[in-house]
Parts: structure tokens; C-alpha cells; sequence
């Protein structure tokens, strides 16, 4: 089993709760990465729930995997609210949260992006008001036949 695909089917029954849509994409071959299963898994399912709750109508979002310049891409697109430009640069702080009034706690994707980190990765973040939100965890990947490592695919 992959990463990808567990977050992809822990979310779902959030999703329907939340009448959400979810699709997933992920490439024909496996990608490999040196990572914690658990903590990556974590780390998407956080991406994951910010994208269901970015819209009051029911989102539609996509998980999907892919892999460029020796990285694996784990992207979450949106079609939600979106991000005004200057809260953007805040969406990892601790405790910082568009939603304290629906009960958001501000620690998702402050977990994500410790997660990233913790990974020799990042987190990337594009956001129009009114289209939604993209959001990209990169990760170095390994050659599987070289090094032992876990699929993301």
C-alpha cells in the first residue's frame, strides 16, 4: 500500500461528510523517498482537510502525486475561497487559522510543514481569491534498486 493512497482513503468519509469531492492521480510507476509513512501520510491528510474546508458549497480537490527534478510533488489543488496575498505567508505559523470561528486550531499545516522539513522538503503554497489554492510538498526521492525506501505511489 502507498502513502498517497492511504491519505487519499482516510479523508474520504471527512469529505463526504463535507460534501466534497476528491480525486486522486498518481503516476504508472512507483516514487520512492526515504520517508516516515506515518508523518508523510499525516502531513497530506492536513493539505488534504485544508482543501475540503476552503469552500461552505463542497470543494472539489485533487491529491495528486508526481515527481520532477529528482523530487516527488504530493500537490492538493483546490477549487476554494483562496488566500489573500498577505495571509499566505502565514499559513504555517502555529497556532494561525482563517477558520477560529468554525473551530480551526491553526496546527494542520504548521504539522505539514515541520513534517516537510523533517523530510529534507518544502512546501509551496499559490492562492487566487475566489479560484482556490494549490499547495505542493516536495520531498527528494531515491532510486529504489540504490537505497531501501517507502512508495509514495
Amino acid at each position: 500500500r502507498s502513502v498517497t493512497r492511504r491519505a487519499h482513503r482516510s479523508i474520504l468519509p471527512y469529505a463526504e461528510d463535507c460534501r466534497a469531492i476528491v480525486n486522486l492521480t498518481l503516476p504508472r510507476e512507483s516514487v520512492f523517498a526515504r520517508i516516515s509513512p506515518i508523518e508523510i501520510e499525516q502531513a497530506l491528510v492536513n493539505a488534504l482537510r485544508n482543501s475540503i474546508e476552503s469552500s461552505n458549497r463542497g470543494a472539489t480537490v485533487s491529491l495528486t502525486l508526481g515527481q520532477r527534478d529528482k523530487k516527488a510533488l504530493l500537490e492538493t489543488v483546490d477549487n476554494g475561497r483562496g488566500i489573500p496575498e498577505g495571509e499566505v505567508e502565514h499559513l504555517f505559523n502555529p497556532f494561525y487559522s482563517r477558520r477560529t470561528n468554525v473551530g480551526g486550531t491553526g496546527l494542520g499545516l504548521s504539522v505539514a510543514h515541520g513534517i516537510a522539513k523533517a523530510h529534507a522538503g518544502e512546501i509551496e503554497v499559490e492562492s487566487v481569491v475566489g479560484s482556490g489554492t494549490r499547495l505542493v510538498i516536495s520531498i527528494p526521492i531515491i532510486d529504489a534498486n540504490v537505497l531501501p525506501g517507502q512508495p509514495l505511489s
